[in-house]
């Protein structure tokens, strides 16, 4: 299991759209702590998209 906190519910659901897009390789480097591995695997497509994605409270549904 892999658990982040954060005081902010944006930054929050934007760390969490980044991890889905994530592959599952890295999913299972996060998971087990393997940072090492972590920073070596690819960057995703997503990745990008949900970078220059701004998540507002809108946009979060939580308006």
């Amino acid at each position: 299991m892999h658990v982040e906190e954060f005081t902010d519910i944006i930054e929050a659901i934007s760390r969490e759209k980044q991890i889905k897009g994530w592959s599952g390789r890295k999913k299972e480097a996060i998971i087990a702590g393997d940072y090492e591995e972590l920073v070596k695997l690819p960057f995703d497509k997503l990745r990008v998209t949900v970078f220059t994605h701004r998540v507002t409270k809108k946009t979060a549904g939580l308006e």
